[in-house]
């Protein structure tokens, strides 16, 4: 028997993550100046979580040196916007950030 998305209680939606709980998250990578020291790593990472990362209520995982790669959602249950995504990717940008990617908004549950 199959069940019909408006027939899904709330519990049951939680749990699939889906509708309301849906989460939307993007990917992204960057690279940062050729002879960058571990000084400045993380003092632009301390800098892309406070201008960035923190004040939009987004969170981010990932890892790098140089090369950074990672996946950007939100902190509490939600999605992110095409406009996070521009925000995140202007940011890195305008930070000396280099060979920029980000990808289009994805159902980080579901991908």
């Amino acid at each position: 028997m199959k069940v019909d998305a408006k027939n899904r209680n709330r519990r049951l939606r939680k749990k699939l993550r889906v509708d309301e709980y849906q989460e939307l998250g993007f990917d992204l990578a960057w690279k940062l100046p050729d002879g960058t020291d571990s000084e400045g790593i993380d003092t632009f990472i301390v800098k892309f979580f406070n201008d960035i990362i923190e004040p939009n209520g987004l969170g981010f995982g990932g890892e790098g040196d140089l090369l950074w790669h990672g996946i950007i959602c939100t902190q509490k249950l939600g999605k992110c916007t095409d406009e996070h995504r521009a925000a995140v990717e202007k940011w890195l940008k305008d930070n000396g950030a280099t060979a920029v990617s980000v990808s289009d908004l994805y159902d980080v549950w579901w991908a």
